[in-house]
């Protein structure tokens, strides 16, 4: 946000403050609802936000996660969706010494270099631990100086290794996490994404305060085809874009050139094949594609046909595949007319909606 009031003079009689002296960031009204949304993975990772990555044991969170971040290292398409290039710093909680052979699988495969483009660093940290934190905050701000490269992604891998002396059940304490990492990413521009594990009831463990205080979560799902090996990315929650925006990872075996002490080659997984996919009806879908559907109408204030809300919002999700927009778009209008926001008409061959004269 930008600072609003520049002037030098005393806000009142009753009130020392000066204007200059003010440090809040605060705006008037309606100024800045045009700021440009920018996306370091398109659909998926919005810059400078604060996300989840949510995932059963072996769903890929981790495979994604670096695939993703060496996208964003290297400037490379993430899939078939654009990427910002900019610095990556992984925090790898768990299993460090495997992130190198899984960066090492991308370099192979898509035959590029990450160079120092992504920095691991090798043990869990915690952004509400001060000596972690400022250790952290030194090598970003170090590394970005020394390389010129604007820190663009932070990834702690997992959350439950980097929380480490919170209660995870606690929404105080999570609350403070996820605040901390705000505030990284408020001081750097960075985007901070933090890799969770799904519970056994396929939620996710710990207090709800994890996605309530999140701006963005993704969830995987492994597929059960036992002839690939394959991997659902989707959004569970967006406040950038409509949610359920999906992908399917088909990943395969890479030899990377060395063996092990038995003389067997060492291998790791990396990303093949990309194919967006539909996510399946959900109520946040419905409730976000709602909301676009909603600011289509206003601009007209009256009827709307059916294929101009499909249009509009095929140019707002670029990525989304075809047959999934007429679902979306059907499943959004009903929850709108069941909630009393709009009415619908048949018009010709098609359905038109309106907002309600009470909205």
């Amino acid at each position: 946000m930008l600072k609003s009031n520049d002037a030098t003079h005393l806000i009142s009689e009753s009130n020392p403050f000066l204007y200059s002296d003010i440090t809040l960031p605060y705006t008037y009204g309606v100024q800045g609802w045009d700021s440009k949304v920018e996306w370091l993975v398109q659909d998926y990772l919005p810059a400078g936000k604060v996300g989840m990555l949510i995932g059963e044991s072996q769903d890929g969170k981790t495979f994604l996660s670096l695939q993703m971040a060496a996208s964003i290292a290297t400037g490379r398409r993430f899939g078939n969706l654009p990427t910002k290039k900019g610095l990556v710093i992984y925090v790898a909680g768990e299993s460090p010494g495997s992130v190198s052979r899984r960066l090492k699988a991308v370099e192979l495969k898509h035959n590029t270099k990450i160079g120092d483009g992504i920095i691991v660093v090798n043990r869990a940290l915690s952004p509400t631990c001060y000596e972690d934190r400022a250790e952290l905050e030194a090598l970003i701000r170090l590394e970005s100086e020394r390389q010129r490269l604007a820190p663009a992604l932070l990834i702690f891998d997992t959350f439950s290794q980097c929380a480490s002396g919170i209660d995870e059940n606690s929404a105080k304490d999570v609350s403070y996490y996820m605040r901390s990492c705000t505030e990284i990413a408020d001081k750097f521009g960075i985007s901070v994404l933090n890799v969770h594990h799904r519970n056994k009831d396929g939620g996710y463990r710990g207090s709800t305060a994890l996605i309530g205080n999140a701006d963005f979560a993704l969830q995987t799902k492994k597929s059960k085809d036992k002839d690939r090996i394959t991997t659902k990315l989707s959004v569970l929650k967006a406040k950038d874009s409509c949610s359920q925006v999906a992908h399917e990872f088909e990943m395969e075996v890479v030899e990377l050139g060395i063996d092990d002490n038995l003389g067997r080659p060492v291998t790791s997984l990396v990303v093949s094949n990309v194919k967006p996919t539909f996510a399946g009806p959900s109520l946040p879908q419905s409730e976000s594609d709602a909301a676009l559907i909603v600011d289509v109408i206003k601009q007209t204030n009256d009827w709307v046909p059916r294929s101009d809300i499909i249009d509009a919002l095929r140019k707002l999700q670029p990525s989304l595949p075809e047959s999934s927009l007429s679902k979306r778009v059907s499943n959004a209008c009903t929850y709108l007319k069941n909630s009393g926001k709009i009415e619908d008409k048949q018009e010709g061959k098609t359905k038109a909606f309106r907002l309600l004269r009470h909205q």
